[in-house]
Parts: C-alpha cells; structure tokens; sequence
C-alpha cells in the first residue's frame, strides 16, 4: 500500500510540474506576441503612419506590458 501511494505522490508532483512548465510556455507566447506588437507598430512608425491609430495602439501596447514576476517551471 505504501508503494502505491507513494507512486501516486510522484505523479501528483510530476503533473504540479508539468502545470508550472505550461503556464510558463503561455506567458512566454504572450511576451513573443507583445515583442511582434511592437515590431509592428515601430515599422509603422517608420513608415510614416504617424496617425491617432498608432499612438492608441502604442498606449494599449503600453498598458499591456507591465514587468512581472518572473515563473519558472523548474523552481
């Protein structure tokens, strides 16, 4: 009996991990995707289209990243 509980513990600690490795790859996605925001909306400026949709999009693009705690999935 206790073997399979401690089976059962291991895989409840591989499945905690596995958890905390997907939230971190999300959170990775989401920063690649605000960086290719931002790509955009610098080559827009460059290219001129200096017009009220560039400065709203750089405020919201400017709300929307926020330096945040750092997760690791191997902590």
């Amino acid at each position: 009996m206790a073997e399979l509980s401690a089976r059962f513990k291991l895989i409840d600690e591989m499945s905690d991990k596995l958890s905390q490795m997907a939230t971190a790859g999300q959170q990775t996605t989401e920063s690649w995707e605000s960086v290719g925001e931002a790509a955009n909306l610098l080559t827009e400026y460059q290219a001129g289209n200096t017009t009220n949709r560039f400065e709203k999009n750089l405020r919201c693009l400017q709300q929307k990243i926020r330096p945040s705690k750092s997760v690791s999935a191997f902590a």
